[in-house]
């Protein structure tokens, strides 16, 4: 009523629930300060913050209470954690992940999407809960813009007030850049590589579609970070151009190429007219191991086929479950809230409305076409070729050339 609130807003929701609007329950639960809702301290999971109340699925378990109503929690989860252990050596996964929703023992499970996702949703969730109760990592990514300075080199401008786009896009569309690590100085070629998911037209009324980008950085010494995302520009300027030249200074700040998606023919384009072709990835040669016979020949970029964009589900779920560390996979390294969403929410049916996971994907193949591409070129220099040499003499001396 006016400044007071009378009166106590109570929402309630079970695991079987999560099915539908899963993404905005979450959201409510992670920022339960933001809609007036009380905050509980996050005992359940890594990285503590604030959330709203929750009830582990072992506490409603009416067989393990005694008179009085308490729970013997160690009856209760031994029991449930034997029907997990049933299930996950089940044939049915989806079996499993139930199991975890309907029965969770910590927030992230109770958010579980299931369906026919090829990623891991339940680690997923695990890793979107952290980031969205531990505020110094959600806010951990830097927003801001790229100019350039009077002598054409691009500089990093950090600005707080610009927003990043959330998933589903809500509200504007015009996203910026954010940055979790700044490029290393004077980056080598090959350090850091970019995938690209583009939008086909300049922006219409309203539309969820948007343009996506990625920076991945790879391997470069043991001794600094690798194998993850740096920086991510997702948005739906007025134009596609606008959303070209913002990603061509990205592209130069990291002084990365862009392996992208080449349905679109605006990208090639508008890189040839700005003399920055070198920027775009050829066609990968991965893709005829992926389509043997395939006659497909793009100069630059890659086309998305089912069967190519099934091999990239692959490829990228075998990344985010690799292990940096015993029992520590990949996805630990994700920092973007909406990518991570995008993932959970992942159908291949549905591909075209996951922009960040395609960016993502092609990320994943530039690297592998990469790796490729050297492992190639060093069998093809092993190869002993003294016998096939000619040679030329000097004098009483005979050199082989």
């Amino acid at each position: 009523n006016g400044a007071y609130q009378f009166g106590t807003p109570f929402l309630l929701g079970t695991g079987g629930d999560m099915d539908g609007g899963s993404i905005d329950a979450q959201k409510m639960f992670y920022d339960p300060a933001t809609y007036n809702l009380l905050t509980i301290d996050n005992i359940w999971e890594e990285g503590g913050g604030k959330i709203a109340y929750f009830v582990p699925g072992w506490q409603g378990l009416n067989q393990f209470k005694d008179k009085d109503g308490n729970t013997d929690e160690y009856a209760a989860k031994d029991y449930l954690l034997k029907r997990r252990k049933k299930k996950q050596e089940g044939k049915d996964k989806r079996a499993f992940y139930q199991e975890l929703q309907y029965q969770p023992f910590k927030p992230s499970e109770a958010f579980l999407i299931r369906g026919g996702n090829t990623f891991p949703i339940a680690l997923l969730q695990e890793r979107l809960g952290e980031l969205l109760s531990k505020k110094e990592q959600k806010h951990l990514g830097q927003p801001g813009r790229l100019e350039f300075d009077m002598e054409g080199k691009v500089l990093w401008h950090p600005d707080t007030s610009l927003e990043p786009l959330d998933f589903p896009v809500s509200g504007s569309s015009e996203g910026c850049i954010v940055i979790w690590e700044h490029p290393e100085k004077d980056p080598p070629y090959g350090l850091y590589i970019a995938g690209t998911d583009p939008v086909r037209q300049d922006k219409a009324e309203y539309s969820d579609s948007i343009a996506s980008t990625f920076i991945y950085k790879r391997f470069y010494h043991a001794d600094t970070t690798y194998d993850f995302l740096v920086a991510e520009y997702s948005a739906r300027p007025d134009t596609v151009d606008q959303y070209y030249e913002m990603m061509r200074k990205l592209l130069m700040y990291y002084n990365a190429k862009n392996l992208y998606e080449n349905e679109v023919k605006g990208i090639k384009q508008y890189f040839e007219v700005k003399k920055c072709l070198h920027l775009l990835k050829e066609q990968p040669h991965i893709l005829k191991d992926i389509i043997p016979g395939s006659r497909v020949n793009r100069e630059y970029g890659t086309h998305m086929t089912e069967k190519i964009s099934d091999w990239m589900d692959l490829r990228t779920r075998d990344w985010l479950l690799e292990e940096t560390s015993p029992g520590i996979t990949n996805i630990k390294k994700l920092y973007s809230v909406p990518l991570i969403k995008e993932l959970i929410r992942y159908t291949p049916e549905k591909r075209g409305t996951y922009n960040r996971v395609v960016a993502f994907k092609l990320c994943i193949m530039h690297d592998l076409e990469l790796h490729k591409h050297i492992v190639e070129a060093m069998e093809e220099h092993s190869e002993d070729r003294f016998f096939s040499k000619g040679y030329k003499k000097f004098g009483s001396t005979v050199v082989w050339c």
